[in-house]
């Protein structure tokens, strides 16, 4: 196979995999569904290899679960699962901010206030879905004004393994409720170059959401 044929093999491979990511992380699967080699394959209009690839780097981001004369299963999240993404979360993007006090620049800045303000319009408005995008680009700024190719990477990918997780639509709100004034706080400490007090209200945030979201799984448990 010469270098050209190679190329767009691995293209190939990455756009498969995507694809099927993509119809994880919206829910086209359920939490525990068998996903069939065969129907993926003809769904993307493919042969079984690149789905093959596909699913064994989605079992290795986390995605699925494939299981020996079973055959591949979307995985299903417990607590300890769901605490850990955001244990990991809290830590990284606790550093982040940190980081992105000393290094974030007018641009980021500037960004950062006017996601703030769309965000409490929307909170107003009660447009929870534009809400959360505000909120998901708020968070990415001051990843990226973090200046660390490395720990973006790290971050994305927990990202991802959140939002696999469903989240009632009750806990969003109560998540919303309690996080705009935390915002506040992680930009003015990000604004003044206050890299622990940035560093603490984004680490206070996550574990806020946290608390929310065991509280409502367990609650849900006993019901």
């Amino acid at each position: 196979m010469n270098l050209l044929n190679s190329n767009t093999l691995q293209s190939k491979n990455r756009e498969i995999y995507q694809q099927i990511k993509n119809g994880l992380l919206n829910k086209e699967w359920k939490h525990g569904e068998k996903l069939s080699t065969y129907e993926l394959a003809k769904q993307y209009n493919v042969s079984k290899t690149p789905v093959q690839d596909a699913l064994k780097q989605l079992e290795y981001d986390g995605f699925v679960n494939i299981i020996p004369q079973v055959g591949c299963i979307v995985k299903t999240f417990i607590q300890e699962d769901i605490e850990e993404i955001f244990l990991l979360r809290i830590s990284l993007e606790g550093l982040a901010a940190s980081l992105a006090a000393t290094k974030a620049n007018e641009i980021d800045l500037l960004n950062l206030e006017k996601l703030i303000q769309q965000m409490e319009h929307f909170d107003a408005n009660k447009n929870y879905s534009q809400y959360s995008l505000a909120n998901r680009e708020f968070h990415r700024v001051i990843i990226e004004a973090a200046r660390s190719p490395r720990l973006l990477s790290q971050i994305l990918w927990l990202w991802d393994q959140a939002d696999f997780i469903n989240i009632h639509e009750h806990l969003i709100h109560q998540i919303i409720d309690n996080s705009i004034e935390k915002h506040k706080i992680i930009y003015q400490a990000i604004q003044n170059n206050i890299p622990q007090i940035a560093k603490t209200a984004m680490e206070e945030h996550l574990k806020e959401c946290l608390q929310l979201i065991s509280e409502f799984n367990r609650v849900a448990g006993d019901g």
